[in-house]
């Protein structure tokens, strides 16, 4: 259980909010306190009515002094005011890490009562996410612990032994192996600024699938090699796996600003976008419906063609040329959209979604949205920057609660399996964003 106080000044609202987020969004790993620096003795009643509209449990919120928490032992203490981050926090409080979360404070806007709840909206919002991205990071931190057996292993068949759990000393050549699949690789590749701002030079040593994209993106100091070339450019070098830059990197909201950090050939987005519409002046959707793994299909991570609920709504949108981002053979699935639903979805038989990362990306940069259930197209779009809607199952990855760009939207299953739940939600996201 991490014990959590969150300071403000008066006490009335931000932190008021954030305590009862961080109890009701972790509960069973977190407990959260609050308190002022300079309590006002008063919980500002819109705290109380906004966490009650969103289902947050209220109990029973008092304005307080930090006085109050003389002798109790916190592991994160969260500044969520300007003022109160500014002022050192009380010897009694103990050891402990701190963060700033720099909030505008709803309680100081005047104007129409809608002015006031906006404003109260806004600050309920900033704190929800900087909570789930929080959240979202230890549990990453968490699952980090397991992969430690199979990167021993890699290094040992590789005799590799340059690498430590340790920070690295700056200023040091850097040899990155990248781990898991092309998806989990494309999404820690957005950290590669920061290695190159940090570190003397470094080597990504990707997936060959990769190396074109990855060495068209890299910025000064940085070459990227062929995973399966990695013993001739390890010596001499400290090694890191390519999740770990999360781990040293993830803490930081300013670190997940760096989309986009992946483009695609220009030429040939413009060259697909002509082939794919022709002389009509349509919309281009790029559609991938199922998830696949070793060539085997995810069941529980695909959205057949027939779940009318959700591609019904889609397919039935005019002027819009539909495009096929799905991987592996399609021919019948898209058969079926014919037959079920009346329209045309257009497949590129010249382009290689699986194997030529660096064409995908273009045909991806050729559309002006992307509504996919496979993560990888979802990785790659993410790093585009292009607009796009991720179907995701109730169980997915921590990762996908990292913090992301405004015209990335995540739809989640409510209950396991249940795809149409997620109807209203995708109908609302593809007019916000086409």
């Amino acid at each position: 259980m991490k014990n959590i106080l969150v300071l403000c000044t008066g006490n009335s609202c931000r932190s008021i909010m954030a305590e009862a987020l961080i109890n009701h969004l972790g509960a069973g790993s977190y407990k959260a306190v609050s308190a002022g620096s300079d309590p006002t003795g008063e919980v500002h009643p819109k705290s109380i009515e906004i966490l009650e509209r969103h289902g947050i449990p209220v109990r029973e919120p008092r304005s307080k002094s930090w006085d109050e928490f003389e002798g109790t032992n916190f592991d994160l203490v969260i500044t969520v005011c300007d003022a109160a981050a500014g002022q050192s926090c009380p010897i009694f409080l103990g050891k402990h890490k701190k963060l700033h979360w720099s909030t505008p404070d709803p309680a100081a806007v005047t104007g129409s009562e809608e002015d006031i709840t906006a404003a109260f909206d806004e600050a309920f919002a900033m704190l929800k996410e900087r909570i789930e991205n929080m959240i979202a990071y230890d549990e990453f931190l968490e699952k980090e612990k397991g992969r430690k057996s199979k990167r021993n292993n890699f290094l040992t068949i590789n005799n590799i032994n340059n690498h430590s759990d340790n920070p690295l000393p700056k200023n040091e050549n850097i040899l990155v192996i990248g781990e898991n699949g092309i998806g989990d690789e494309i999404f820690c590749f957005q950290f590669l600024k920061n290695l190159a701002v940090d570190y003397k030079s470094v080597v990504w040593a990707c997936d060959p699938k990769l190396l074109p994209l990855f060495s068209s993106n890299l910025p000064e100091n940085t070459r990227c090699i062929d995973k399966q070339s990695i013993s001739e450019h390890s010596d001499g070098r400290y090694v890191l796996f390519s999740w770990e830059l999360v781990r040293i990197y993830g803490g930081s909201s300013t670190n997940w600003s760096n989309v986009p950090y992946l483009k695609s050939s220009d030429e040939l987005s413009s060259k697909l976008k002509k082939k794919y519409t022709g002389a009509e002046k349509k919309k281009i959707i790029g559609v991938a419906w199922r998830s696949e793994r070793n060539g085997e299909l995810l069941s529980d991570k695909s959205c057949p063609i027939e779940t009318r609920e959700i591609w019904g709504p889609l397919f039935k949108k005019e002027n819009i040329q539909f495009t096929s981002l799905q991987y592996g053979e399609t021919q019948t699935e898209v058969s079926n959209i014919q037959s079920l639903y009346g329209v045309g979805v257009y497949q590129d038989q010249e382009i290689n979604i699986y194997d030529d990362v660096y064409a995908a990306a273009s045909q991806i940069s050729a559309c002006d949205l992307i509504i996919t259930i496979s993560t990888t197209t979802a990785h790659l779009a993410r790093a585009l920057k292009k607009p796009t809607i991720l179907l995701l199952h109730k169980d997915s990855f921590v990762h996908w609660e990292f913090p992301s760009s405004d015209n990335f939207k995540k739809l989640k299953q409510k209950e396991l399996g249940d795809w149409t739940s997620m109807e209203g939600d995708l109908r609302e996201k593809i007019e916000e964003l086409l």
